[in-house]
């Protein structure tokens, strides 16, 4: 028998490909500005394997987001789970979002971008709704991680919803600023700007120190 040749590695799934040339492309020219034809050339492909995938470049956009917004809830999900004490999940929590932006930058930019209305991304009201279901799984889960420190006496009174919204607003204000370069102009670290955020609110609401559940 022959001696086997080289094994020719497989191909590279094409929505892969597709994907990750598509966030650099949208994120450098804008979602605009962006054509299909300009996409396959980005993915070095042809448009026949584009159009295969993909209807429109709003359906190349709502992958990305789907797919991004699993990723970051993985990040938010394992925080979740570490440490016994509730106010120690929520500080992990918060430096989930970070790590999420810190390790695939190109995700946390376009999850953020694909609910600006002003960004005028086409999507249907079946694909919004599936992203806003992706999105809800992790604002629910540092809600009841609230509410769960606040039964056990843990965390102050306080309304579950507001502070989680709170907290997700300051990481997305905290990472428009770092994008916009108002850190580096103040000469300020993303690490310890969060980290400062992160000892400023949770001071305010902690009602005892937890070692456990409850």
């Amino acid at each position: 028998m022959d001696s086997p040749s080289n094994p020719v590695s497989p191909p590279a799934d094409t929505r892969i490909v597709i994907r990750e040339a598509a966030k650099r492309l949208f994120l450098r020219q804008g979602y605009h500005q962006v054509s299909m034809r300009a996409l396959a050339a980005e993915a070095g492909i042809s448009t026949g394997p584009l159009y295969f995938h993909y209807r429109s470049k709003s359906d190349v956009f709502f992958d990305i987001c789907l797919d991004a917004l699993s990723r970051l809830n993985e990040h938010v999900e394992q925080a979740a789970s570490t440490g016994t004490g509730f106010l120690l999940r929520l500080r992990e929590i918060f430096r989930a979002f970070q790590q999420f932006y810190e390790l695939e930058p190109l995700n946390s930019q376009l999850v953020r971008l694909c609910f600006n209305p002003l960004f005028g991304i086409g999507f249907s009201q079946e694909q919004l709704g599936l992203l806003l279901e992706k999105k809800a799984l992790h604002m629910e889960l540092m809600q009841e991680v609230i509410r769960q420190g606040i039964a056990c006496g843990e965390l102050k009174e306080l309304d579950s919803a507001r502070f989680m919204l709170i907290l997700y607003a300051l990481g997305d204000g905290i990472f428009s600023a770092r994008e916009n370069g108002e850190l580096e102009r103040f000469g300020i670290t993303l690490e310890t700007l969060m980290e400062e955020a992160s000892r400023l609110l949770y001071t305010g609401i902690v009602k005892r120190e937890g070692n456990g559940p409850c």
